[in-house]
């Protein structure tokens, strides 16, 4: 569930920067980089996060177009394309119809993932379209192209098999910059309401006790709970079976837990009282 708000952000706040030269043979994208096939030229995207590193290619007589998502975080493919598509996670693609068999996979060499047809009308174009997610070297990526006529798949391979991540640039995300990522893609999708009276506010995290926390804020005062400290341990068990449950498709679970932090809730009013705490040590989600 958490996984599918953090996916959200995807091209929500997304402005297209200066473009490359045409003849560009391979495009260094930071995080990665990607062969330009003959007859396209790159952009960069600049979203949101700067972590995460995203390019476009255009063909030249703009019928088509290939866009690149690198997460720094490995991810459960299937699950990540279904939220990108099928999902609705993402707005770029919110207008498509997707192939009646859903999500199957794709082998391209030593690139296998997960993929889905789609097609449907983007800024008043009937389009084609084929979207992919694959692991590589830590790294998720997304990746979907879209046609005027019908997706050549030939590119599409190519350009898949062509990405290499930047090891170097992997290795700078320390267990801090990892957990300070997953945290601010989160706080994209925030403040989001989870029951009548309860509302995900905001994203802690306290790198010096090694804590991610969520807090989660309830209507009314304190004296609307009275002592509710024995109904946040009766919760305990069961929270966290749940988490461990989700944690290899959630990167709000798998990544905190990975780098050795704790996952906490802290329940506030809305005039700022604690009503009280849940922790999970990293132990208990793995």
């Amino acid at each position: 569930m958490i996984m599918n708000k953090i996916s959200h952000f995807l091209f929500t706040a997304i402005m297209l920067v200066v473009m490359t030269a045409c003849n560009t043979d391979r495009f260094d994208a930071r995080l990665f980089s990607v062969d330009v096939p003959t007859g396209y030229t790159p952009e960069d995207i600049d979203t949101s996060i700067s972590e995460i590193v995203s390019v476009q290619l255009t063909a030249l007589d703009d019928k088509s177009t290939l866009v690149v998502m690198a997460f720094p975080f490995a991810g459960n493919p299937e699950i990540v394309l279904y939220n990108q598509t099928l999902g609705g996670a993402n707005p770029a693609l919110s207008n498509m119809t997707y192939a009646a068999g859903g999500v199957s996979t794709f082998d391209f060499g030593d690139r296998k993932g997960s993929e889905i047809a789609m097609s449907g009308i983007i800024d008043d174009i009937s389009v084609n379209g084929k979207a992919y997610c694959f692991l590589s070297d830590g790294c998720t990526f997304f990746v979907y192209s879209l046609a005027k006529d019908s997706v050549d798949g030939d590119i599409d391979r190519k350009v898949i098999e062509s990405i290499k991540v930047n090891e170097k640039a992997m290795e700078e995300f320390d267990s801090e910059k990892r957990v300070d990522t997953v945290a601010a893609l989160a706080r994209l999708n925030i403040p989001v309401p989870v029951d009548e009276v309860t509302t995900w506010s905001e994203i802690k995290v306290n790198h010096a006790a090694k804590e991610l926390i969520l807090i989660m804020t309830l209507d009314g005062t304190a004296d609307d709970y009275g002592d509710i400290n024995g109904t946040f341990a009766s919760m305990h068990d069961g929270m966290a079976a749940n988490l461990k449950a989700n944690r290899e498709t959630d990167w709000l679970i798998l990544v905190p837990s990975d780098e050795n932090y704790t996952l906490g809730y802290d329940y506030i009013t809305s005039d700022g009282t604690l009503l009280g705490t849940l922790r999970f040590t990293p132990d208990e989600l793995k």
